[in-house]
């Protein structure tokens, strides 16, 4: 509202609207992943609607592709990711979902059912993220500056495997030192991510496309953020029902250790991807989107 009198309307020379196919399909198409993940662990997998939702999503997604790789103005363009810079960007979002989001659903958990904290004893520990982003995000711009965009966004890759690495060891120590060590590597990762994707987005498309490539790369950060969150939960109870004989505590604790497991798992498959995609870079060059 503040905006308004004080800006003036953006103009675009072409005309445009807004892509309803693909909303529509890709909600279907999420909705059913998701719902699915959650019905299988739930009820079970050979359940008639989780076999439902698995199906729907198999044939919903290549249809998803099929029509936004027609569409004048996508909602998320299939040919940037033939576009080793966007993919760059793409990775680094991906990090954010599968590492941020699982750590801010499941540590206040941990911290108040298992380390018996207040959750204000919570809040203050969980503030070193935040802060850590704060403090860091001038200073990851100049190292942009200095080093280049994708060398920074490589090197977060790196920083999350090593965060990850410690929300393992936490979940299995209960140590607050190690758990904050991780939080401030987790708001350096943040940080990297909010500045460097989004650069390393816009300037891999033309001009006119820089916007559409930004909010196709953090909407990718919400899609995977939705779906860990749905896998990541699937561990946790699937655990804690299997594990129940242990007692709550213990199978909550091994439940929340095998969620930040996948978690490191996951980490360490997207770092062979930002070495594969270092490599395409920086020794054979960029593809730009027309």
């Amino acid at each position: 509202a503040i905006c308004i009198p004080c800006l003036s309307e953006s103009k675009i020379q072409k005309s445009s609207y807004i892509d309803f196919p693909g909303a529509l399909l890709l909600i279907i198409t999420l909705s059913s992943l998701i719902y699915g993940i959650i019905r299988g662990e739930d009820v079970s997998f050979f359940d008639f609607q989780c076999i439902i939702c698995i199906i729907l999503f198999v044939i919903s997604l290549p249809i998803l592709i099929w029509v936004e790789n027609r569409q004048t103005n996508p909602m998320i363009n299939p040919h940037f990711f033939i576009n080793a810079k966007f993919l760059s960007a793409t990775s680094a979002c991906v990090m954010g979902g599968v590492l941020i989001s699982p750590v801010l659903f499941f540590l206040p958990l941990f911290l108040q059912s298992i380390m018996l904290l207040s959750p204000k004893e919570v809040g203050i520990i969980l503030l070193a993220a935040p802060i850590t982003v704060v403090i860091s995000s001038p200073v990851i711009g100049k190292l942009i500056n200095r080093f280049g965009v994708h060398v920074i966004l490589f090197n977060g890759l790196i920083i999350g495997f090593l965060a990850s690495v410690l929300y393992v060891i936490f979940a299995k120590f209960n140590v607050v030192e190690v758990v904050l060590c991780a939080l401030l590597l987790t708001g350096i990762i943040w940080a990297i991510i909010n500045v460097g994707a989004g650069i390393a987005a816009s300037t891999a498309v033309d001009n006119s496309e820089s916007g559409v490539a930004v909010g196709a790369v953090f909407s990718i950060w919400n899609i995977t953020s939705a779906i860990t969150i749905a896998i990541t939960t699937t561990i946790f109870h699937s655990v804690m029902n299997n594990l129940a004989h242990l007692g709550t505590r213990q199978s909550f604790t091994i439940g929340i250790e095998s969620v930040f497991i996948f978690v490191l798992f996951a980490m360490a498959a997207l770092v062979v991807i930002g070495l594969f995609l270092k490599k395409k870079i920086f020794y054979k060059g960029l593809t730009n989107v027309s």
